[in-house]
């Protein structure tokens, strides 16, 4: 014979016998010690009817807020131009260590932009910078799409004296005034930027963390 356990609970009722009673009467035990039921497991076990939620992803304070900041100036401009949002976005992250820097967060120039190679330019507002970085720059990332090398070069490219060219500006890593061989690094960093501003935008578009 089997042993009854007390309802460990509220003590209103006893837990259910060996489950071998049951394959040997063939009667449901549910029905005959109601007051039980809260001991048997569901099939599949314990946790049969729970619900699993997925971790929510967060990309984090530092990258969600420069992300809030730009993503809604540039989206707009790199659709325009054919672009994949996160290049123009990844030279702003490289060149404004993501919101960091202080000539982004004083002046509002995500850029550095310093065309006397000494004195940042002061933007009245990120829209502002975003604008007039559209205005000078905007041609010749047209149609890049996802091509980072094709969007880099075009960046590069020296049109100073280039007859038919998009524009006559020098390369976009200009250091000094006048000067056209800039960091020869910059390519590298800013294209590992971009791949960074791919792998978080996605996460950080989702969950607005």
């Amino acid at each position: 014979m089997s042993i009854f356990l007390r309802d460990p609970g509220d003590g209103s009722g006893t837990a259910p016998s060996d489950p071998r009673l049951a394959d040997a009467t063939g009667m449901d035990l549910t029905s005959l010690f109601p007051q039980t039921a809260w001991m048997r497991q569901p099939k599949g076990g314990m946790f049969a009817n729970s619900t699993r939620t997925a971790a929510r992803q967060c990309v984090g304070p530092r990258y969600s807020r420069f992300f809030a900041e730009n993503y809604p100036l540039v989206s707009p401009i790199a659709e325009k131009r054919g672009t994949d949002v996160a290049q123009p976005l990844g030279v702003a992250a490289f060149e404004g260590a993501y919101g960091d820097s202080p000539m982004y967060r004083s002046h509002h120039n995500p850029f550095g932009a310093t065309p006397d190679g000494t004195n940042g330019v002061d933007y009245n507002s990120l829209a502002s910078a975003w604008d007039n970085w559209d205005r000078q720059w905007g041609r010749r990332i047209q149609g890049t799409a996802s091509d980072t090398g094709a969007f880099i070069h075009n960046l590069l490219q020296d049109n100073r004296g280039v007859s038919g060219a998009i524009d006559q500006r020098g390369p976009y890593n200009t250091l000094k005034k006048g000067k056209t061989n800039g960091n020869p690094e910059w390519p590298s960093s800013v294209s590992g930027t971009i791949a960074g501003v791919r792998k978080r935008l996605p996460i950080w578009l989702a969950s607005g963390c």
